[in-house]
C-alpha cells in the first residue's frame, strides 16, 4: 500500500514503525512489510535513534534533563504527528 508523497503517515503508520524498530526488525524489513518508501523508514529509523542517544547522553553523562522520555518522544515527532 502506498501514500501519497506529500502525505503525512497516520499515528497508525507511526506506531507500526516504532514496533518494527523495538522488536529490531531492519529498516529494508520494516519497508517490505508496512510497504512505506524506504527514505521515510529510514528517516523515521534515525529520528528514534537520535533520541535514544539523547536520552542517553542526558541520563549518562549527567546533564541537565529536559523532561522524561514522552517529553523527549513529543519534541522530536511531534511534527509528524499532526
Amino acid at each position: 500500500m502506498k501514500t501519497s508523497d506529500n502525505r503525512p503517515l497516520s499515528l497508525y503508520r507511526i506506531c507500526k514503525i516504532l514496533w518494527c524498530f523495538v522488536i529490531n526488525i531492519t529498516a529494508t524489513q520494516t519497508t517490505e512489510l508496512l510497504g512505506i518508501n524506504r527514505n521515510t523508514v529510514n528517516r523515521y529509523y534515525s529520528l528514534l535513534q537520535q533520541i535514544i542517544y539523547d536520552y542517553q547522553m542526558e541520563r549518562f553523562c549527567w546533564r541537565k534533563s529536559n523532561g522524561t522520555m514522552y517529553n523527549i518522544l513529543n519534541q522530536k515527532l511531534g511534527k509528524y504527528l499532526k
